[in-house]
């Protein structure tokens, strides 16, 4: 059960930060999701497959990739306090994992406040497509049936097409 704080944190974030534009969860996604049969975990950068690094670079429209591994430093918040900090990637990867059918990122952004994200991929061959995106206010996750948990729970804001 969400607490007063907590639906106002995120309808605050959505205001905020994200367009208005419905975006749910596919019934295919949902369903693998539920309960994954997981094939593949990746716990690094380096480990993701190049396809699906180069569909994360163009959903985060960025130039080059820059997300920080697992328990890495990166930018929580928008506040700069020196060209270190300036440096640092705005996302951090917590896991990544597939199903036969789709692939997924979890990861936590930094900003306004810093929220956890899951992408979905569906998998076509050695190609990712973008299909489904969500945002929670939690502790990261880590394994994929702790996201699968959290999905039967619908703990994920999927209601806007949130800017990634």
């Amino acid at each position: 059960m969400r607490t007063a704080a907590h639906r106002y944190c995120l309808h605050f974030a959505a205001m905020v930060c994200f367009s208005a534009t419905g975006f749910a969860m596919p019934a295919e996604v949902r369903r693998d999701l539920e309960e994954p049969h997981v094939v593949r975990i990746d716990r690094s950068v380096a480990t993701l497959p190049p396809e699906l690094k180069e569909s994360l670079r163009r959903v985060f429209k960025q130039q080059k990739l820059s997300i920080a591994d697992p328990g890495k430093a990166f930018r929580e918040t928008d506040f700069i306090v020196d060209a270190a900090t300036d440096k640092l990637a705005a996302r951090r990867l917590s896991l990544g994992f597939s199903t036969p059918r789709f692939y997924y990122v979890y990861y936590r952004s930094g900003g306004y406040g810093t929220a956890g994200n899951l992408l979905a991929f569906a998998r076509g061959g050695r190609s990712y497509k973008f299909v489904w995106g969500g945002v929670e206010f939690a502790n990261e996750p880590s394994t994929p049936q702790e996201v699968s948990k959290r999905v039967r729970k619908n703990l994920f804001d999927d209601s806007k097409q949130f800017e990634w």
